[in-house]
């Protein structure tokens, strides 16, 4: 078929308009309403069918003669299919074979030719053209949330958050690479090469199906995506044997809302760094997660709220004796606005670092949050020219302003404040700007009070939190003794 030179917004109109004739509810009795699922799904059968050598072989065209003449295309045959083309290249092909088995082919109605005729805009045969649909398919995944459909208002964000901590990340062919929390994927397919081999591991079965299948669309050969949750059940028990050259995570964490009872009842407290106060540790878990799982020369790349850095109490703890060991190596402070969620974001660079205490441990701070940093970094069509953010990482350029090196003395003399726009910007800086408002210092003053306030209440509700904690775990200790 010759290519149809199709762009991304083309592409990522049509993936739009297939999951939203898809969530209809003529199809509900085919694919129970998971219309993403099944999108992503048809797109990877239309890159198999596209990819076949011989034409009798392509299945898309036999599903479309069945639908012309008024016949019922035989789910037994799809999913044989899907079945024979994974059992070739995957020793994991099972979740997306048991996804497939949940789709009922043959419920499908007459109007599906219309989807069939759709996806044939497609040539995924075409290395250029299949490269635009992973773009456009990571576009819309940014913004999706697998369990409900599209809605008219949803648009393909800026992806440059994705691109920078895939950039950061600096991939080779044949490394191991691992998320603890892929999502759909998204960070796994841009920043793995086709010669990688890849781990992941997600709660949501849907979610995971979307991810096998978005990485080999991607030109991953038999990444390895299991279900699960890593605080319950890291995959990473099961390959006790591997570490990697290369994790990376966006786990979808709120940073005061860490399930402690799901921590403190692990059963895998050997795949965390410092196996202690696993149930108050915070975000900061999955960093030690990271850490544990490196090898000595590995790199991490963990994106989280921002709150991570300055919480006190365990939270604290952990960062403390994280940058202690020199395995925090940079922190970012992103731009407002990069990510779909609301929260503020970090992007946080991690390495094995080691177990002896060094007086003279730095971290390379960068604050993109001011004007001047988000303008710095700011490229014609996005938020972040992700590659310029790469190269000020790489050989540590301090430019005033907007990134430096940060010493541990320093930090501690900011209460262990880890937010690298404390070290950039004045006290006035930092306050909160609002128009007509005269910063005399009498509103100063006012300011600082309030601040003073802010950060006695945090104390107090940590405070609060560990005694909770200390209470309840005893009593867990005596119910089960």
């Amino acid at each position: 078929m010759k290519s149809n030179n199709l762009k991304v917004t083309e592409i990522t109109s049509i993936i739009k308009f297939l999951e939203k004739e898809l969530s209809g509810w003529i199809y509900y009795n085919a694919i129970r309403g998971r219309s993403l699922v099944a999108t992503v799904y048809l797109i990877f059968l239309k890159y198999l069918s596209d990819n076949e050598i011989y034409p009798q072989d392509k299945i898309f065209p036999k599903m479309e003669d069945v639908l012309e003449n008024n016949g019922k295309i035989d789910g037994i045959f799809v999913n044989g299919y899907l079945r024979e083309k994974l059992a070739k290249n995957s020793a994991n092909e099972d979740i997306i074979v048991k996804y497939a088995e949940e789709i009922h082919f043959e419920n499908m109605p007459r109007e599906f030719i219309n989807i069939l005729n759709l996806l044939s805009k497609f040539d995924l045969s075409n290395e250029a053209e299949m490269r635009e649909v992973v773009m456009s398919l990571v576009m819309v995944l940014s913004t999706a949330d697998v369990m409900r459909p599209f809605k008219d208002e949803v648009e393909p964000i800026d992806i440059s958050l994705i691109l920078s901590a895939a950039e950061l990340l600096e991939t080779e062919d044949n490394m191991d690479v691992y998320d603890c929390s892929c999502g759909v994927g998204t960070l796994l397919a841009m920043s793995s090469n086709t010669g990688c081999n890849i781990y992941g591991q997600e709660e949501n079965i849907d979610k995971a199906v979307i991810a096998s299948i978005l990485l080999r669309l991607a030109g991953a050969i038999d990444p390895i995506i299991e279900v699960g949750d890593v605080l319950q059940n890291p995959i990473t028990a099961q390959y006790k044997d591997i570490l990697f050259d290369r994790i990376i995570s966006s786990p979808p964490i709120n940073d005061k809302n860490i399930n402690a009872q799901k921590l403190f009842r692990m059963d895998y407290i050997n795949e965390f760094l410092f196996r202690d106060s696993l149930s108050e540790s915070g975000a900061w878990i999955y960093a030690r997660h990271i850490i544990k799982k490196l090898k000595i020369d590995g790199k991490g790349i963990l994106i989280a709220p921002i709150s991570i850095l300055s919480r006190e109490g365990v939270t604290q703890e952990d960062r403390i004796r994280l940058a202690e060991r020199e395995s925090i190596e940079v922190i970012i402070q992103l731009p407002v606005g990069i990510a779909s969620t609301s929260a503020r974001q970090c992007i946080i660079v991690l390495r094995k670092g080691h177990d002896e205490y060094t007086e003279n441990t730095n971290i390379f701070m960068i604050d993109l949050s001011s004007k001047k940093g988000s303008d710095y970094i700011k490229a014609s069509n996005s938020i972040i020219d992700y590659k310029k953010l790469a190269e000020l990482v790489f050989i540590k350029e301090e430019i005033e302003g907007i990134s430096r090196l940060v010493t541990l003395s320093e930090v501690n003399d900011s209460d262990m404040n880890f937010t690298p726009a404390i070290y950039f910007r004045s006290f006035v800086e930092l306050l909160p700007k609002n128009e007509g408002i005269d910063e005399t210092q009498e509103v100063l003053e006012i300011h600082r009070e309030l601040l003073k306030q802010y950060e006695q209440t945090e104390k107090e509700l940590n405070f609060a939190i560990d005694k909770y904690m200390k209470i309840r775990n005893n009593k867990l200790i005596k119910e089960e003794c």
